[in-house]
């Protein structure tokens, strides 16, 4: 009977063993996968932040303003140009208005666009213009894009009134 029980407890302790080492190869095993799926899972990450600097860097050099919100409004992004001119500093707090309206139409689904004068010297034109953001219909959030056209429009009011003074000349008699 002793012989039973001590054969009973030498059979099962080999029998946990063998167990306990099939289990430590599995685990052993999956433990290796993982750590390579998370290797793999942080190297994606590293190129996707990469990106994601790479082309916050590129809409910092456009000329134009730009400010990108999800769909509960909070901006993720906004570029160089934008933040010039949109602090909250006199007439840039028209600007800053402007945007959050447009910004609010564009998370409804509306594209707007309106244009504002600021003035103060020198006098500006600011248009501001928003749209929602995503493929195929599907919202993602909005984005509003902020232009500075005065240089342009100061260069279209040159080039009327170079056109209005040769045809003017054009007309006077040579005398």
């Amino acid at each position: 009977m002793v012989a039973g029980l001590l054969l009973g407890l030498v059979l099962g302790a080999g029998l946990t063993g063998l167990l306990a080492a099939r289990w430590s190869r599995r685990s052993a095993r999956s433990t290796a996968y993982l750590r390579r799926r998370a290797s793999a899972a942080e190297d994606e990450l590293a190129q996707v932040v990469e990106r994601a600097s790479r082309l916050e860097g590129a809409l910092d050099l456009v000329g134009e303003g730009i400010v990108i919100a999800d769909l509960d409004g909070r901006r993720l992004f906004t570029n160089a140009a934008a933040g010039l001119l949109t602090d909250a500093r006199h007439e840039e707090a028209l600007v800053a208005a402007a945007v959050d309206a447009a910004l609010a139409e564009g998370l409804e689904g509306r594209t707007v666009e309106q244009g504002i004068e600021l003035f103060g010297p020198p006098t500006r034109q600011v248009t501001v213009a928003a749209s929602p953001l995503g493929p195929g219909g599907g919202r993602l959030g909005a984005v509003v894009l902020v232009r500075d056209e005065s240089r342009l429009r100061r260069l279209e009011a040159i080039r009327q009134e170079f056109v209005a003074n040769v045809s003017h000349e054009l007309k006077t008699p040579i005398g």
